[in-house]
């Protein structure tokens, strides 16, 4: 091993206390010895421009979401975050659950806000955005911003996640894209634009890198749309989205769950620079074999399901290995290597780490 993996807690290693993705509980992880940024290294993955190492979400980036800094502003309907089942109705009127198990909100099952996709323009009432912002970023950018780190935000459900809610579901959601196309590309428009302004204003505050946008686009089984509804539907209210995120230099991030594999040259001529899509309804090994010059993936750690708590120190490094393997080639990819418990994510964040450095260093020539 070229670069050393220090032993658990050793002494004069110095450590920092972080939120667990997907969780409100802490974790103790090491402060590591960068070469360069996490920023300027964040960028190089992105670019595809010769990264030094995996950049490692748990550990590289910081998180602000406009407004207080602590929950979702009311546009996005305060829907993330927490680990107890909760029921609300989010800024749409939508009554809404959050799901702890799946990390997110999900409309009330039996629920329907909106079942005519032709009364859009009457019903459905644009939630006001901008409460607050000036006063909250200032104090961000006063006490918080970490200028050589990456500073990401998650803007939240997109145009499909977003009708599908007000519609109570996908079979009222399929029946208004299928019966109704031009009412729903007119409401597709609207929240686009609507979705443009809330980004244009959230970057004249605060200076993001990177931009995370949510719309589910298939099931495990197969995509919502075919070609022709995608190119018809969603590409263009889609395309003014990403322009509008990445309009300051920000990367652009997509996650979309489903077996959407036919999709990513949809992606590709977006310009989204990641897409976080499931593991388990793609072959994104494929994927990054055949794309991966053209767009990054954000690649989860290899085999951690239900395992996941069981698992030893050295099988979990051995994962991250191995998910390094697969997809850092080229640059474009980024992971998070959390662990389960602190001594898993203390393995994981220099594994990750290292390894990666190693990876690189060979393929870059400086082995």
């Amino acid at each position: 091993m070229k670069y050393e993996r220090p032993a658990y807690k050793q002494p004069g290693i110095e450590v920092e206390t972080r939120t667990r993705p997907f969780s409100s509980d802490t974790m103790t992880i090491p402060i590591l010895e960068y070469p360069i940024t996490p920023k300027e290294n964040f960028y190089r993955s992105a670019k595809r421009d010769n990264p030094l190492w995996v950049p490692n979400s748990a550990t590289d980036f910081d998180s602000y979401t406009m407004g207080t800094g602590l929950t979702p502003p009311p546009a996005m309907g305060g829907m993330w975050g927490g680990t107890e089942r909760r029921e609300f109705t989010d800024a749409w009127g939508v009554e809404t659950v959050f799901v702890p198990e799946a990390g997110g909100p999900m409309h009330k099952p039996g629920s329907v806000f909106m079942d005519d996709i032709t009364t859009w323009e009457t019903k459905v009432k644009f939630p006001e955005y901008g409460e607050n912002w000036e006063e909250a970023a200032k104090h961000f950018m006063e006490t918080r911003y970490n200028p050589d780190r990456p500073l990401r935000v998650n803007i939240g459900q997109g145009l499909t996640e977003r009708l599908v809610a007000l519609m109570g579901g996908y079979t009222l959601y399929c029946e208004a894209i299928v019966v109704e196309p031009e009412a729903t590309l007119a409401f597709f428009n609207k929240l686009s634009d609507y979705m443009v302004g809330y980004v244009e204003r959230m970057l004249e505050l605060v200076p993001y890198d990177f931009i995370t946008y949510h719309d589910d686009w298939g099931t495990e089984k197969e995509t919502f749309y075919s070609d022709k509804m995608m190119e018809e539907l969603i590409f263009e209210p889609t395309k003014r989205i990403v322009a509008a995120c990445k309009s300051k230099g920000a990367a652009f991030e997509l996650h979309s769950c489903g077996n959407i594999e036919r999709f990513v040259p949809y992606m590709i001529d977006l310009d989204i620079d990641f897409i976080q899509i499931q593991r388990r309804a793609n072959d994104v090994p494929l994927l990054k074999e055949k794309y991966g010059d053209k767009i990054g993936f954000n690649s989860f750690i290899e085999r951690t399901g239900a395992d996941y708590p069981n698992l030893s120190i050295e099988e979990y490094c051995e994962r991250v290995r191995e998910t390094v393997d697969l997809y850092a080639g080229g640059g474009g990819m980024y992971s998070s290597a959390s662990g389960y418990t602190d001594e898993h994510a203390w393995a994981g964040t220099f594994e990750l780490f290292c390894y990666s450095r190693e990876f690189y260093d060979k393929e870059q020539g400086r082995d």
